[in-house]
């Protein structure tokens, strides 16, 4: 990963003696982190050598040596802060804090550092290179803000990640299926078109669910105009079946009647893949949840217990959402809610795709190849 740029709040107390971390290697929450180090002498004198110590989340210290450096000169070290088998998410903290003779520096760190965990996920299959994470609710419940969300959390950039369209209305902003893959992270999103009284009404879903469909399949087509075209390419489907599904609601469905009923029904077409469910738009009546998103309030449980209820499931499978909105740079905290929902749910995929993995690919076996697709109407992305 770069070095994120420099901050208001990255502090350097001595501008003779500067200190310059780089961003730590990726680590586990709970891990070692390891940073290397400049430190650059500005003044006319000989710096002693001395101890320079990095401070982490739940004050874990590491400490490395510095030699003497010469007025002019920059050396650089490596300091590793050690694991602790007690760290959680809720633990972390965004800073790590420097000292060495006199000098004193704050630097900021990205919740990505924390991700090596999904880092480490692959299918370890020819034929299925990501995790497939199906977005599937209803319309206007921030199916396409989490794309750019989750984007945003595992992105090296410091600002946020706008690469999905977004509304904020019930009306459909997304109009056809879309893949985004994730950086860093062998895990592929998959984004639908909203959930309303008129769509998912012609079995498309059970075509989603199989992975017959392409990336760009339109809200409006039918399965059985493209039939033939389909099956060209039914031996890469493996590719692209959902190994877990994400299940948006807006905490206001949840008050109507007809919506809940909706939400229920349609909720258990995808109940076999165990659905992470994702209650949207809370901060409409708890604004506190966009400092702490995995901080619960009484107004919070009340709204996943209502949501548990409807689906007739246990509340630790329902979570809450906070996109970014407005925000123009990362936020730690937005970030940490997010990564929670990662992690959750390609836990999820992991465990389901071990239960029903595919058999080896056949991409290596000429008669297993697909014939030559005729031209699509219009040209399918598989």
């Amino acid at each position: 990963m770069e070095a994120p740029s420099p901050t208001e709040e990255q502090i350097n107390t001595n501008d003779d003696l500067q200190i310059t971390p780089k961003t730590p290697t990726q680590t586990l929450i709970g891990g070692a982190i390891q940073i290397q180090v400049a430190i650059y002498n500005a003044t006319d004198s000989i710096v002693s050598a001395g101890r320079l110590r990095a401070q982490g989340s739940k004050r874990r210290t590491g400490e490395t040596t510095v030699p003497e450096i010469r007025p002019d000169q920059e050396v650089e070290v490596v300091v590793t802060i050690p694991s602790s088998t007690t760290m959680t998410l809720i633990d972390l903290q965004d800073e790590i804090r420097y000292t060495f003779h006199s000098s004193y520096y704050i630097q900021k760190v990205p919740m990505l550092v924390f991700a090596g965990k999904l880092s480490g996920y692959n299918p370890h299959h020819e034929g299925v290179p990501h995790y497939n994470i199906l977005l599937f609710g209803l319309a206007g419940a921030a199916k396409s803000s989490f794309v750019n969300s989750a984007t945003t959390c595992l992105s090296e950039t410091s600002k946020v990640v706008h690469c999905a369209a977004v509304g904020g209305s019930s009306s459909h902003v997304s109009q056809q299926l879309a893949r985004f893959i994730l950086p860093g992270v062998n895990v592929a999103l998959w984004d639908t078109w909203g959930l309303t009284m008129d769509t998912y009404q012609d079995g498309i879903m059970s075509h989603i669910l199989a992975g017959q469909l392409p990336s760009n399949w339109q809200m409006a087509m039918t399965y059985n105009a493209y039939k033939n075209e389909l099956e060209q390419h039914q031996s890469t489907s493996a590719s692209r079946v959902p190994h877990a599904v994400l299940f948006f609601i807006p905490h206001s469905a949840l008050d109507v009647h007809d919506q809940t009923e909706l939400i229920a029904r349609n909720y258990r077409t995808v109940q076999h893949l165990t659905p992470l469910v994702l209650i949207t738009k809370v901060d409409e009546v708890d604004s506190d949840i966009r400092d702490h998103p995995l901080r619960s309030s009484a107004t919070t449980e009340a709204i996943r217990r209502r949501a548990a209820d409807v689906l007739k499931i246990s509340i630790q499978h329902v979570h809450l959402l906070v996109n970014y909105q407005s925000e123009h740079h990362k936020d730690f905290e937005i970030d940490r809610g997010i990564y929670a929902i990662l992690e959750k749910v390609v836990g999820y995929a992991v465990r389901n795709y071990n239960q029903t993995s595919p058999r080896p690919s056949p991409v290596n076996s000429p008669s297993a190849q697909p014939k030559p697709a005729p031209k699509l109407r219009p040209t399918f992305h598989f």
